[in-house]
């Protein structure tokens, strides 16, 4: 009698789990500099230095280089970046990094602040006005790299993600609120201090906020883009 092979059934192909990878900034840096603290800077008198992204994949946490991602090619099947594309300095090289290494078939959604009438209440970008022109307060870690944050519009998030990509999804969301209450934290628990901590035990109030606020959705005005694309392959 033969025997039974039971390390592969017939008509059935193997298990393989799909990898899901999320990229975001380093969360709450603890130190911040002062703004008047010497080394690299730009013009606007922040660290001209590379801050790492930090990548979650298979329950593990990693940091890498934004322009230089540690997969290979198409071997990832879902990739969320969540704020992290507005802070790094070569925008066009992580865009060009996600197509490389998400599947074709796979899934992108990103998240990042929307160009539009309520971009002008960005809190980092406010912060970073208010300490330029009052020479106080620190320099927030989340816009060392390239001296404020960055908006991208609606329309050009096809054009930003290049051929190897089609849009399933756009949404905004968020007044702003957060925003707000986020700029009068940071203008007034930093602009004395020579430390974030005061700041940090209240921002959970306008984390809660900002929260709430996200849930009012507009068409294209919202302070918050939401995309989803699907990558395919390249004509």
């Amino acid at each position: 009698m033969p025997r039974l092979d039971v390390t592969q059934p017939p008509n059935r192909r193997p298990y393989t789990r799909e990898r899901s990878l999320t990229i975001s900034r380093p969360a709450q840096e603890r130190i911040w500099r002062r703004r008047h603290s010497s080394g690299d800077q730009n013009l606007h008198g922040n660290s001209i230095g590379l801050r790492k992204l930090r990548l979650e994949i298979d329950g593990a946490s990693h940091e890498a280089d934004h322009r230089c991602l540690p997969f290979e090619d198409g071997s990832i099947d879902m990739i969320r970046v969540v704020e992290a594309l507005e802070h790094v300095r070569d925008d066009l090289a992580l865009y060009a990094e996600l197509a490389r290494v998400l599947r074709i078939g796979g899934m992108l959604s990103l998240r990042l602040p929307n160009v539009g009438p309520l971009a002008g209440i960005d809190s980092l970008n406010l912060y970073k006005y208010f300490s330029d022109i009052t020479h106080r307060g620190l320099r927030v870690p989340a816009t060392e790299e390239i001296g404020f944050r960055r908006h991208l519009p609606v329309t050009e998030l096809a054009d930003a993600l290049g051929p190897g990509f089609d849009i399933v999804r756009i949404e905004t969301d968020s007044l702003g609120i957060g925003e707000l209450l986020n700029a009068s934290l940071l203008i007034g628990t930093t602009t004395f201090n020579s430390t974030p901590d005061r700041y940090f035990q209240l921002k959970p109030i306008a984390d809660t906020l900002a929260r709430l606020d996200r849930r009012i959705r507009f068409n294209s005005n919202g302070f918050w883009l939401d995309g989803t694309a699907r990558r395919v392959d390249e004509p």
